[in-house]
């Protein structure tokens, strides 16, 4: 019978091939610290995708909150008690406790607190000049931070 594969003689020694074999041995860790990493980049990539996806989203829905509020601000006295003001009042609060359940949480902003360019910003400053700080003198609109991030700051006269 024909041998189809010649012997193969061994040029080698036994040294030659545990070489090779931690060669080997290391490009296998590496690629698979290489995926590792890649997984672990892949996974950070994709939250963050999905966080801006939802400061885009909740972006706009906080002037539907704003106009609630400004709404509410707005009913005359004698309506106040009345059952549909109460609905109004109740789908407001359920907007808000939703985006609280989301992480957004609002930026607390007083008169006379000192301006803080990362929190708030300023659209008008008020024709008196105080050299040493700036305060705000009035609220426009209120600021919201997602899970600890300003995605609007607070507007505000100075």
């Amino acid at each position: 019978m024909k041998k189809i594969f010649p012997k193969i003689k061994l040029k080698k020694d036994k040294a030659y091939y545990q070489q090779k074999a931690k060669e080997y041995l290391f490009g296998w860790k590496l690629a698979k610290a290489d995926f590792i990493n890649f997984k672990r980049r892949s996974e950070q990539e994709r939250l963050e995708f999905f966080q801006f996806a939802k400061t885009d989203f909740i972006l706009q829905i906080l002037p539907v909150l704003d106009n609630f509020e400004t709404a509410l601000k707005h009913i005359p006295q004698k309506e106040k008690n009345s059952a549909w003001v109460e609905g109004i009042m109740y789908i407001q609060k359920q907007l808000a406790d939703i985006l609280q359940q989301q992480g957004v949480e609002e930026i607390e902003i007083k008169k006379n607190q000192k301006f803080d360019p990362a929190l708030m910003e300023a659209i008008e400053k008020d024709g008196k000049e105080n050299k040493s700080e700036d305060l705000v003198k009035k609220i426009v609109s209120k600021g919201y931070k997602l899970n600890g991030k300003v995605i609007r700051p607070g507007k505000v006269v100075v």
